[in-house]
């Protein structure tokens, strides 16, 4: 049997034959690289789970561990005051614990070292992908064809004509300390006018294309708007429905940062009453549970927070958080 298979236990976890060391993987990792550890210790991992691990649980699942491989997860001082021989966090994220006790007992916490610019691509990528989607009715012209309404070659040019990227004008609120440099380079290539408005100015953006203006003058003056803000908590909507109303008739409006920037219910509103031409929404108010009058609207484009869902990218990030994690228990063994 090869040193890596695993033996099932209770609540899906698995661990490995070797008993020397103990990681505790807290989600699931796309991918093998895990293999890697469940041949030189014993291996804590569900690879079922998706949801992180409570801080009750933590506390408990941490007590015997010598490094954890996290997705996120939070690890608190009260947490970490119950693992006894815990020597380094590698986090998908860079790391989010209490930074004075991870002191106090020598707990390396660290990321992964991939291209940090992988989630910046990625988010661009999503951000054209809603754009090309909504502006050319993928989801109602898939609907079309599936429901037996195409019936001759030209149909498409009387009801099924959508809005071309070329030519148009981008509006990107945010975006100077995160991706808008990346988007203004790959709107330009699409022949796209892109202005932005931010809380500060991006030089880089500016560089690459992108105008400044206020942000009431983005809204009224684009054809399409994408939010990249990273400011996490606004204080009250950052469009409202007197921002949604003050946009260009038709325009089409994307959100691949935090959902509560967006007040779905005035959304829904002008949507239905035909003043905005559609929307594409990769965060949302709720997190998991978009506005009910989203779901029924055929120019609206939802995705499950999949921005930075791509295969080679999470595989090689959770390799070299493999790695980190063996160079770690080689330093204590």
């Amino acid at each position: 049997m090869p040193a890596w298979k695993l033996n099932c236990r209770k609540g899906g976890e698995q661990l490995s034959m070797n008993k020397k060391q103990k990681v505790l993987i807290t989600r699931y990792l796309y991918g093998d690289a895990w293999k890697a550890l469940a041949e030189k210790c014993e291996l804590c991992y569900d690879p079922k789970r998706l949801l992180p691990y409570s801080e009750e649980e933590l506390k408990e699942k941490i007590r015997d561990v010598d490094v954890v491989i996290s997705m996120g997860d939070y690890f608190s001082r009260e947490v970490l005051e119950n693992a006894n021989k815990l020597k380094g966090i590698v986090d998908m994220w860079g790391g989010h614990a209490d930074k004075g006790i991870c002191r106090e007992k020598g707990i390396q916490v660290m990321g992964h070292d991939y291209d940090p610019k992988w989630i910046i691509h990625s988010e661009v990528e999503h951000i054209m992908m809603l754009m090309m989607a909504v502006s050319r009715r993928l989801k109602e012209a898939d609907a079309f064809v599936r429901k037996g309404r195409f019936t001759y070659m030209d149909q498409a040019n009387k009801e099924m004509l959508g809005k071309a990227l070329k030519g148009g004008r981008l509006g990107i609120l945010g975006g100077s300390r995160w991706s808008g440099e990346e988007l203004t380079k790959v709107a330009t290539a699409f022949d796209m006018q892109v202005c932005y408005w931010d809380s500060r100015r991006g030089e880089a953006m500016e560089q690459a294309g992108a105008q400044y203006l206020p942000k009431e003058e983005v809204l009224a003056e684009s054809d399409y708007v994408a939010l990249v803000v990273q400011d996490s908590e606004p204080e009250g909507y950052l469009l409202g429905e007197k921002e949604l109303r003050n946009m260009k008739q038709g325009a089409i409006i994307v959100n691949v940062t935090h959902g509560h920037y967006i007040d779905e219910t005035a959304l829904t509103k002008v949507l239905e009453e035909g003043h905005l031409g559609g929307a594409g929404l990769d965060k949302l108010e709720k997190q998991t549970r978009a506005a009910q009058g989203l779901l029924s609207l055929p120019n609206v484009i939802l995705t499950p927070h999949a921005d930075g869902a791509v295969k080679d990218a999470r595989a090689a990030i959770f390799a070299s958080m493999v790695e980190k994690a063996l160079t770690v228990l080689t330093e204590v063994e």
